[in-house]
C-alpha cells in the first residue's frame, strides 16, 4: 500500500454544481469534493465557506478533497450562503406595491447577522 503525497490548502467555496465544490485559493480555482464524513455528520459545505482541502501531489489532475470547514461568521438560508459581508436589498416602488414591513424585515435580518445592507429601489 503506497502513501500518496497530499498538500493541504485553505480556500473559499465560490460555486457548487452537481456535488462538485469549486474552491478559490491563491488566485486559482480547484475542483473538490467533500469527505464522506461530512455526509454522515449531516454537514453541508456552502458557498462562502472557508475550507481546508487536500490535493494529491502525485496526480495534479485529480479532484481535491475538502477535509475541514472553518468557522462561519453568519449564514443566509435563501439562497444558502455563508460568511456574508454585504447584501443588496432590491425592491420595487411600484409593482408589486412597496412594503415598508418587508423592507424592515430584510434589514433587521441582515443586522442580526452583522451583514451590511444597501437598499436599491426600482420603478
Amino acid at each position: 500500500m503506497s502513501n500518496k503525497q497530499v498538500e493541504q490548502m485553505e480556500g473559499i467555496i465560490y460555486q457548487v454544481i452537481s456535488g462538485f465544490y469549486y474552491v478559490w485559493s491563491g488566485n486559482k480555482s480547484y475542483t473538490t469534493k467533500p469527505r464522506g464524513l461530512f455526509r454522515h455528520q449531516k454537514i453541508t459545505p456552502l458557498v462562502g465557506d472557508r475550507v481546508i482541502f487536500e490535493l494529491n501531489q502525485e496526480d495534479p489532475d485529480s479532484d481535491g478533497q475538502i477535509v475541514k470547514l472553518l468557522p462561519r461568521r453568519n449564514e443566509i438560508k435563501r439562497p444558502s450562503v455563508v460568511n456574508i459581508d454585504h447584501a443588496f436589498v432590491v425592491m420595487s416602488l411600484v409593482e408589486p406595491d412597496f412594503s415598508y414591513y418587508l423592507l424592515d424585515t430584510f434589514l433587521v435580518s441582515l443586522e442580526a447577522k452583522k451583514i451590511k445592507g444597501t437598499i436599491i429601489l426600482t420603478k
